[in-house]
């Protein structure tokens, strides 16, 4: 039919409806933006929407025109032309219930939540630095020469020279302050002098002297580790973070301390008091029991399950029902990589997850998307959670 005949008889927003109708699967992005745009159009695609579903036969638009046209009756013209355009509207009701509007779909899909952010990585093996020295020893290297406090060191681990006892440690010297850096995707054992195991987690560092002297046997923590605290009823062992402070026995505990979340710590076996890096007055914790602190300073102790904190320990990811958040989050961690999700409702979705940390990180990937919970992929450096 003539566009000039159409127009002479109906509006523009008629003709478009027209349009539509005459092909509504052909309807495009910008003609939905357009009706949802529109208030009126959508209430009355609503209304009509009911009326299409009782099966009533639609007109033949093309005649209808044809016959108004050569009747050239304008006003009985128009309101026939509303009623095409209604039924127009019908149709389009049905592909607006099928398809979401453009308005819908960009209220579900704000800026992207960024939930980790990578960090620049200056070694690929935890190195230790011992600062009076001034020198740095990559863990790695085959033929580094080592103090005679340290009795071995290898690309995952560090052990020092037993003391026999804190008498003795007092008439030695100097006592060297180390430094132990352990770098993303790997974990690091240190064994103490006084025979306490410390396993670091990735992107940690831990400050402690090269053997204890004194009444406390005292050590700074960034980042997590899992502690096998050895038993000394006179000499307290003591780990502080930025914020938070561990006094202990003999014990095992994890504390998490990394800069861009609060910190924490779990009990697992023994007994640890607790409380900020300065306080005098400690609470203490029960096993099964995590405490952790706010940024504005207050303590929240509370049940949990530990075992997340053994099995990192052991080389897996180990999530029961975790935030989704939580999850890519540490994934991001320990791979190095940024974290986004397109929709931030998500991130709130809980799951249940254990993988192998030595695997690469496309094998991780592979076994969250194997879930159908999420979908997961890498790209640009980044990974983008769908």
């Amino acid at each position: 039919m003539d566009m000039m005949k159409r127009n002479d008889t109906i509006s523009q927003r008629e003709q478009t409806a027209l349009d539509i109708m005459e092909n509504p699967a052909a309807i495009s992005d910008e003609q939905l933006r357009q009706l949802a745009s529109d208030g009126q159009s959508l209430d009355l695609c609503r209304s009509l929407t009911e009326i299409a579903d009782t099966g009533v036969q639609l007109p033949d638009v093309d005649a209808e025109l044809a016959a108004l046209h050569h009747r050239r009756h304008r006003r009985t013209a128009k309101r026939i032309g509303l009623a095409v355009f209604f039924a127009a509207a019908a149709s389009v009701a049905l592909l607006l219930l099928l398809r979401p509007t453009i308005q819908v779909e960009q209220a579900e899909q704000p800026n992207p939540l960024t939930v980790y952010k990578s960090e620049p990585q200056e070694d690929d093996h935890a190195t230790l630095q011992i600062q009076h020295q001034a020198r740095t020893l990559d863990t790695g290297a085959k033929a580094a020469k080592l103090p005679p406090s340290i009795a071995s060191m290898s690309a995952h681990e560090l052990v020092y020279a037993a003391a026999d006892s804190h008498d003795a440690l007092a008439k030695v010297g100097i006592i060297a302050t180390h430094q132990v850096k352990i770098p993303r995707q790997e974990t690091f054992r240190v064994v103490l002098s006084d025979g306490t195991e410390v396993f670091l987690n990735a992107g940690s560092r831990m400050i402690y002297p090269e053997r204890f002297a004194g009444r406390e046997r005292g050590v700074y923590l960034e980042g997590e580790a899992y502690f096998k605290v050895a038993k000394d009823s006179g000499h307290p062992f003591v780990v502080k973070s930025r914020d938070m402070q561990a006094r202990v026995l003999g014990t095992e505990f994890d504390m998490r301390a990394y800069a861009d979340e609060p910190t924490s710590v779990t009990l697992l076996e023994g007994s640890v008091a607790v409380g900020e890096a300065s306080a005098r007055t400690l609470r203490k914790i029960t096993p099964g029991q995590r405490a952790q602190i706010s940024r504005r300073g207050e303590m929240d102790i509370r049940e949990v399950d530990v075992d997340p904190c053994r099995y990192w320990k052991d080389g897996y990811f180990y999530f029961d029902k975790c935030s989704i958040e939580q999850i890519m989050k540490e994934i991001g961690r320990w791979y190095n990589v940024d974290v986004e999700f397109r929709r931030h409702r998500q991130s709130d979705m809980t799951l249940h997850f254990v993988g192998d940390r030595s695997k690469s990180l496309d094998y991780t990937l592979k076994l969250l998307n194997q879930m159908e919970k999420v979908k997961v992929s890498f790209k640009n450096g980044k990974l983008w959670i769908d």
